[in-house]
């Protein structure tokens, strides 16, 4: 989630059906989109400067920081060995949701058999990296979690 300039274009073409594109571009979506290229989870981070704007204008106790909805959390990063302090939506316990440590690791596709055909030899070739997204993401439901609705991948280490 991201902060910035925004323009907007909305073309109508009169037709029988009233066909309508909408565009929205500009330096908040590009600002986004670099934030999303350089996480290694499945999760949503806020910009430092949206969180600041979000800050200087909410409520005492209207907060959704407050509220735990967004959470300061260490997001794990592409090529960097460390993770870096910013805050995420947590996703994970809303009440709607259902979402658990289960739930999460079924979302992500296991292991193929490469002998089987090229799209799972593929699929298998991919796994490495999706692991690392899927055990990053796991770790983050851990975090907000509690112990009873947690699960052990063995295949995951945890250290947190």
């Amino acid at each position: 989630i991201s902060i910035g300039p925004l323009s907007s274009i909305l073309n109508q073409w009169p037709t029988q059906t009233q066909n309508f594109q909408h565009s929205v571009f500009g330096k908040a979506i590009v600002d986004a989109a670099e934030i999303e290229k350089k996480q290694e989870w499945s999760g949503c981070e806020i910009s430092k400067a949206a969180i600041e704007f979000y800050k200087s204008k909410c409520f005492e106790g209207e907060s959704l920081i407050e509220k735990k909805l967004i959470l300061s959390y260490p997001v794990p990063r592409k090529n960097e060995s460390t993770e870096i302090d910013g805050y995420v939506i947590d996703w994970v316990n809303h009440p709607q949701t259902g979402i658990d440590a289960n739930v999460v690791r079924d979302a992500f596709a296991p292991p193929f058999n490469p002998d089987v055909n090229e799209q799972d030899k593929f699929k298998m070739d991919e796994w490495p990296k999706v692991k690392i997204k899927l055990c990053n993401t796991l770790k983050f439901v851990k975090h907000v979690k509690s112990l009873e609705n947690q699960i052990f991948v063995p295949w995951c280490s945890h250290k947190s």
